[in-house]
C-alpha cells in the first residue's frame, strides 16, 4: 500500500462527490445517533430510511423515549428484521430517557448500555460525537482484506492486523468523512462478490484491484 495519507485523502475526495445521502447523516444528538446505529446494525441502510423518519418525528427529545412501549419498538423494527434487537432497543430507549439523553463520549461507557457493542459505540462516536474511532464491520473488513490481498473469514474482524491497519488509515481530523467513505465504498464499489474495481478511487492502492487490472491486460494481450 502507498502512503496512508494518500489512501485516506483519495477515498475522502471520492466520497465528497459520491456519498449516499441519508437523513441521519446530519449531526444528531448522541442519544438519537446511538439508537440509529442500533437500527443500522446488520441492516442495509436504505431499509432504515422510513423507520428512522417515523422514529425521528415521534421522539424529538430523549425524555419522550420513556413513552416507548415494546410494541412501539417492534413496529420500528417491523421491516428491519432481526427481531431479537427489539427488546434491546426498547431497554436502551428507556435507559437513555432515564439519563435525559446525557452520555459520556467513550466507547467503554457506551458499551455498558443495553444492546450497544463495539461497532455501535465506535460508529456513534465517530459519526456524531466528534471522537476519533475506527469502525470494524463486514464492509470495512472486506475492503481491508482486498486492499492487502488477504483472504477473509468469519474470524477476520477479530484479527489484530485489521484494527492496526484501520488505526493507521483513519485520519486524526477527517475521521467522520473517512468512516462514511469506507461504508459507502463497501456498499457501492467494493461490494460482496465481484467488486467494481475500474470505478474504485483507491484501485491503485489495492492489491486486489492491481491484480485484476494486470490479469485483464494479460488476457487482452493473449487474445
Amino acid at each position: 500500500m502507498a502512503d496512508q495519507k494518500v489512501f485516506s485523502q483519495q477515498l475522502i475526495t471520492w466520497w465528497t462527490s459520491n456519498r449516499r445521502k441519508f437523513p441521519w447523516r446530519k449531526q444528531l444528538p448522541l442519544w438519537k445517533a446511538l439508537l440509529v446505529e442500533v437500527m443500522l446494525q446488520r441492516t442495509k441502510a436504505e431499509q432504515v430510511r422510513k423507520p428512522f423518519i417515523r422514529f425521528n418525528s415521534k421522539y424529538r427529545t430523549a425524555d419522550e423515549l420513556s413513552s416507548m412501549s415494546i410494541q412501539d419498538a417492534a413496529r420500528i423494527f417491523k421491516t428491519l428484521g432481526l427481531n431479537w434487537r427489539v427488546p434491546l432497543f426498547h431497554d436502551l430507549a428507556h435507559e437513555l430517557a432515564s439519563r435525559h439523553g446525557r452520555l459520556k463520549r467513550t466507547e467503554k461507557q457506551l458499551q455498558r448500555l443495553p444492546g450497544v457493542g463495539p461497532y455501535v459505540a465506535s460508529a456513534t462516536l465517530s459519526m456524531h460525537g466528534n471522537v476519533r474511532a475506527v469502525i470494524i464491520d463486514t464492509n470495512t473488513v472486506r475492503i481491508m482484506c482486498r486492499v492487502t490481498g488477504r483472504v477473509s473469514s468469519s474470524e477476520t474482524r477479530r484479527k489484530r492486523w485489521v484494527r492496526d491497519l484501520l488505526e493507521e488509515l483513519t485520519p486524526d481530523t477527517d475521521f467522520r468523512k473517512f468512516n462514511y467513505a469506507l461504508l459507502d465504498l463497501g456498499a457501492m464499489i467494493c461490494r460482496p462478490g465481484v467488486p467494481d474495481c475500474p470505478n474504485c478511487p483507491i484501485m491503485k492502492e489495492c492489491s486486489t484491484g492491481r491484480t485484476k487490472t494486470k490479469n485483464q491486460i494479460n488476457e487482452t494481450k493473449s487474445a
